[in-house]
């Protein structure tokens, strides 16, 4: 019986294990992307900030 129990709990935590390698993958590229556009959004700000910076003088 004890065998039984530790059995499906080393398959379910096996499991896990894969889903989540698969799952970050994924979620790594779409992290990425998330970064490269914020990376992106505040490189704007700077130059537009630094337009501003220019009028005012």
């Amino acid at each position: 019986m004890m065998q039984n129990v530790i059995t499906i709990a080393v398959i379910i935590v096996v499991g896990i294990v894969v889903l989540n390698l698969v799952f970050w993958n994924k979620n790594k590229k779409a992290f990425n992307d998330a970064k490269q556009q914020k990376i992106a959004e505040r490189q704007a700000q700077r130059e537009q900030a630094e337009e501003y910076r220019q009028k005012d003088k």
